[in-house]
């Protein structure tokens, strides 16, 4: 199991879900299994254009470069 946090929020015309792993570093492994589940969605809700991204943020200065988390919905962490 991954030590993460996410948040999914509306993006120019789709849905983005941010897997913020508690590392500073890229996570291969979790990346891995991103890009599962990314197409696994991709085929499951074909009217819905979602995109999965891990990103850093496990500093409030990094989180915000990539999500706004005023307007974004909190899913886990």
């Amino acid at each position: 199991m991954f030590d993460v946090s996410s948040y999914a929020s509306p993006r120019e015309g789709r849905i983005v879900i941010f897997v913020i792993p508690k590392s500073d570093q890229y996570d291969l492994e979790l990346g891995s299994k991103l890009t599962d589940l990314d197409m696994e969605l991709a085929q499951t809700f074909q009217i819905i254009d979602i995109e999965v991204m891990q990103v850093p943020g496990r500093l409030p200065d990094q989180l915000a470069t990539f999500v706004n988390v005023d307007s974004a919905k909190r899913l886990h962490g």
